[in-house]
């Protein structure tokens, strides 16, 4: 049980990491919309 166990960890934390870096570019995108919108209404 211990063996499988430690099998899925590897996978566990790739997922983590993938739907960590996925919200950071949400993240990101909303601002640089916004940056972009901002812009816009200056010039």
């Amino acid at each position: 049980m211990g063996k499988g166990h430690k099998t899925h960890l590897p996978l566990f934390s790739k997922v983590i990491r993938s739907l960590r870096s996925k919200h950071k570019n949400i993240n990101w995108m909303a601002v640089k919309i916004d940056l972009e919108k901002a812009y816009d209404g200056v010039h």
